[in-house]
């Protein structure tokens, strides 16, 4: 499943606190789908409003690429090269949290 694929990457990348998931494509339109994500992430998934999100997110992250290349520092944070672009946080609107219940059977699978 994808979302243990997931929960193993960020563990061995050290990324085990993540504040949210937001979930785009067909997937974001399947309520059980969006469950598992939040109960093995063990963090809300949002989805956004937004047709086509996956793309325009794939926009934001190349504007943001292009921002820190010209950058003398070298670098921009995101969140604050796509502050003033649609899709705000304001507007995904909250899918799922975290059951604890669920983490036990999830958590065998991740050892």
């Amino acid at each position: 499943m994808r979302a243990l694929a997931i929960r193993y990457l960020t563990t061995c990348l050290r990324m085990s606190e993540r504040a949210r998931i937001v979930a785009t494509g067909g997937g974001s339109s399947s309520p059980t789908m969006i469950q598992v994500l939040a109960d093995v992430l063990h963090c809300p998934v949002y989805v956004s409003p937004t047709v086509n999100s996956a793309s325009l997110g794939a926009a934001y992250r190349a504007f943001h690429g292009v921002e820190c290349e010209a950058a003398e520092e070298g670098f921009v944070d995101f969140s604050a090269s796509i502050s003033s672009k649609k899709d705000t946080e304001s507007d995904r609107v909250l899918e799922a949290s975290p059951d604890s219940h669920s983490k036990a059977a999830y958590e065998q699978f991740v050892q």
